[in-house]
């Protein structure tokens, strides 16, 4: 759905492995300004994680491991303890991940970012930077995608929006429940 634009302004060789991306990895290729990638994978509101199912699948888990391992349930402490628990990768993808990664190598600082999600692109930045020292010829777009799908030492979110989360999903399975009961008729009199 992207290619890239004969007169785009390329900075880096970051970026042009992020515009290579999207012009190998497109089914239609459509004449596009390259700011407007990098606009757009940073524009927030704009972009849904491509995992979203599997974040949620990932949270639901723990907080049902964690309410089953309690005598003792405190809802405050429940989302806290979650949102800490190692998970399976880092919930960001690998292409808005690459742009933020190659800023922070240029020396752009995080300014405006959530701290959770600050948090969470030093620590992808921090091995990054030990692959890069161990394989300099690769590209950063392939270090970032191999970092991403590394496991996570948390989610990076705070309680409140896993709690918005747990609960949007428990919402979605009651109601898929109730349609696939079986409705009741009544006698007719």
């Amino acid at each position: 759905m992207f290619a890239v634009f004969l007169g785009a302004n390329i900075n880096s060789k970051w970026e042009h492995d992020i515009l290579s991306f999207y012009s190998h990895h497109s089914y239609l290729c459509t004449r596009l300004n390259a700011s407007w990638i990098f606009k757009m994978a940073k524009t927030p509101g704009r972009s849904t994680l491509e995992y979203t199912e599997e974040r949620i699948t990932a949270l639901m888990e723990e907080y049902d491991r964690y309410i089953a391992s309690c005598p003792y349930i405190r809802m405050s402490d429940v989302f806290a303890h979650i949102v800490n628990q190692p998970c399976s990768r880092f919930w960001v993808s690998n292409i808005r991940a690459a742009v933020v990664i190659a800023r922070m190598f240029k020396g752009r600082k995080l300014l405006g970012m959530r701290p959770s999600k600050r948090e969470m692109f030093q620590e992808i930045f921090r091995r990054v930077s030990l692959l890069k020292e161990l394989r300099p010829s690769e590209s950063l777009f392939q270090l970032v995608a191999e970092v991403v799908a590394q496991p996570a030492p948390k989610f990076y979110l705070t309680p409140g929006s896993a709690k918005i989360m747990v609960y949007k999903a428990k919402k979605e399975w009651y109601a898929r429940k109730l349609q696939k009961m079986p409705r009741l008729k009544l006698p007719q009199s």
